[in-house]
């Protein structure tokens, strides 16, 4: 590469220039300030590599060191070394600075960014709110928006996603760059160029952009194009709306010779509802059932409606998944399914508060976009995305403030984004508390919190020895912690389950269960999607405490 791309001096100066370029981009590789002792050191290797008066192998030698050092590899969240023992952690301004810019740019900080940390503004609230609705205005802002909504809906494999050739000959590469683009912008369209802007809108919209490889393979009538520019145009069929019905979403979650309830019902009842589901029973065949032209694909997977052990499971996914059936294996909208009428009707069982019957992604889409449910959903999978945490690693009411903002913002979908990087969290990390140890936990006076006893109910009373129960520590602080509870019937016979803990102190949230009580034994029970367990099968649920 030209030096003149990267060194701003003139060569001639020498070790002048070397350091001058040593604290510009070391400035920007590490993200804060070059220190004097940095830039000595750096100088020494400049000196090594420039003998003979060779001033770019100087440089490249530096640069070698600096691109390989844990400054510019590893983020810092540590502070300066100012805190009390057991006090908070204050962040620097430039350890603020590089959060806020991989949160909201998935890259390093700009110059502005950093002129704003070199004047110790980003501990105050508004500066970072005024810096993160400038970031996300940025090319780098809008593209990390469409990469959350890409992770979010689980669409890393569009580009690679086996397809049947025969049966999908014009779903070729093209087409697969094409839908990534269209995605992109129709996510860009709803957040940054539209009034409303919210999660209901990106639910619903009926528009999409596309090109002119995109117009021809979804067979849109007329000019709706301008051959390689991407142009918005509007719904053209009854049920195509919302960026649940891009190419995209549809083509990756379906079979490479088919539509997939499954995979489609999935998607929403984990993505959008935030209701993980249990992997499947050992030893069931997880097979599909075959491609049959004389039937539907409602007909072929009626059997997960019927038999158990599929019938618990599938009656949370399929009668979701069978909503998006005018849409084929790649993403296609369709009339009928071969010559077959298609029956797209639906319905949502078992959520917490978004059970309705549908006809149709139209209807689905709009028992989505009003779900206060889904809502919290997309909140809480925006604070995954952007801080990088499972939300049982992050202060257990960071969640919920989230969502809170979210709703008083009515969905609004940047003043989310721009809203979690405003928290406390943003600027203070608590200090590391070491968990006890294992045998710790089992003496009931050792630690704060002991489990002492897990009990199963079935049907014929507690059956403790024939169920497995197990329990770990997700996070812990100095005022709190969280654990998951795993339970699994070892039993012949499908069981209803309810387990009772010794919870010392005040249980102040609970996830995939129901608690009876707040402290002291707490029997807990499942919720509506996972209370019931056939043999072999596995229910997951958790809860944090506070002192």
């Amino acid at each position: 590469q030209d030096l003149s791309t990267l060194v701003s001096c003139n060569a001639s100066e020498g070790e002048s220039c070397a350091k001058t370029f040593i604290s510009d981009f070391g400035g920007r590789a590490f993200r804060r300030p070059v220190t004097t002792t940095e830039v000595d050191r750096y100088l020494s290797l400049f000196s090594l590599g420039s003998q003979n008066s060779d001033f770019a192998s100087g440089v490249e030698l530096v640069l070698t060191a600096m691109l390989q050092s844990p400054n510019f590899l590893y983020r810092t969240e540590i502070g300066d070394g100012s805190a009390a023992a057991g006090e908070p952690i204050e962040l620097t301004d430039y350890e603020v600075a590089t959060e806020l810019a991989y949160a909201l740019t998935g890259s390093t900080p700009d110059k502005g960014l950093l002129d704003t940390a070199q004047r110790g503004e980003l501990k105050d609230e508004a500066a970072r709110k005024k810096q993160a609705q400038r970031l996300l205005n940025t090319p780098h802002g809008k593209q990390r928006v469409a990469d959350f909504v890409r992770q979010w809906l689980g669409l890393g494999a569009l580009g690679s996603v086996p397809k049947d050739a025969t049966l999908f000959p014009k779903f070729d590469s093209a087409v697969r760059a094409a839908m990534g683009e269209e995605l992109n912008r129709f996510v860009e369209e709803v957040v940054f160029n539209s009034n409303a802007g919210d999660l209901k809108e990106l639910l619903t919209a009926p528009y999409t952009l596309v090109d002119d490889t995109l117009a021809k393979f979804y067979g849109l009538p007329g000019d709706t194009s301008s051959g390689t520019e991407f142009v918005r145009v509007e719904s053209t069929s009854s049920q195509q709306a919302g960026v649940l019905t891009l190419g995209a979403v549809m083509a990756v979650h379906a079979r490479p010779d088919s539509s997939s309830p499954i995979h489609r019902g999935k998607l929403v009842r984990e993505r959008m509802l935030c209701q993980p589901l249990a992997l499947p029973p050992p030893g069931v065949v997880v097979s599909p059932p075959p491609v049959d032209p004389s039937l539907t694909v409602r007909e072929r997977y009626a059997a997960h409606s019927q038999k158990e052990p599929c019938k618990s499971c599938h009656r949370l996914i399929d009668p979701i998944g069978l909503a998006f059936e005018h849409f084929d294996g790649v993403g296609r909208y369709r009339k009928q399914e071969a010559d077959l009428a298609i029956d797209a009707t639906g319905e949502i069982v078992g959520s917490q508060s978004s059970d309705a019957s549908f006809d149709g992604t139209l209807e689905l889409a709009a028992v989505l976009a009003q779900s206060a449910e889904v809502r919290d959903c997309f909140a809480l999978q925006w604070l995954r995305f952007s801080y990088g945490v499972d939300e049982q690693n992050a202060p257990v009411c960071l969640a919920q403030e989230l969502q809170s903002r979210f709703a008083e913002a009515k969905g609004n979908i940047l003043s989310l984004l721009v809203a979690s990087m405003e928290p406390a969290h943003m600027r203070q990390r608590q200090p590391w508390v070491t968990p006890p140890s294992p045998a710790e936990l089992a003496e009931p006076d050792a630690g704060v919190f002991s489990l002492v006893d897990a009990s199963i109910a079935g049907e014929g009373g507690v059956i403790q020895e024939e169920v497995d129960v197990q329990t770990r520590t997700d996070s812990q602080w100095q005022t709190g912690r969280c654990d998951s509870v795993t339970v699994t019937n070892a039993t012949n016979a499908e069981i209803t389950w309810e387990v009772t803990i010794d919870v010392r102190g005040t249980l102040n949230d609970h996830w995939n269960a129901t608690p009876q009580g707040t402290m002291g034994e707490v029997v807990f029970t499942g919720v509506d999607w996972n209370s019931t367990l056939a043999p072999g099968a596995s229910a997951d649920f958790g809860y944090c405490v506070v002192l």
